[in-house]
């Protein structure tokens, strides 16, 4: 949702700020754009890898960044 030159999301249920969440991203723009709007939200965010398969060539690279 886009808002007077600002992003904003709404999630439903909506959790509570300081409520521990946890965001899978893969890494790719739109959830690291995801993660930044709910870190800067104000909450609790663990983010956890997810790799599913869309990028070829992705497997070899995160495991090269885990080195």
């Amino acid at each position: 949702m886009r808002s007077g030159g600002k992003i904003s999301i709404k999630l439903d249920p909506a959790p509570e700020r300081g409520e521990k969440l946890l965001c899978a991203v893969s890494g790719g723009a739109d959830s690291m754009c995801l993660l930044h709007l709910l870190v800067s939200g104000g909450y609790d965010v663990t983010a956890a890898h997810f790799e599913h398969g869309a990028m070829k060539g992705v497997r070899g690279w995160y495991a090269k960044k885990r080195q």
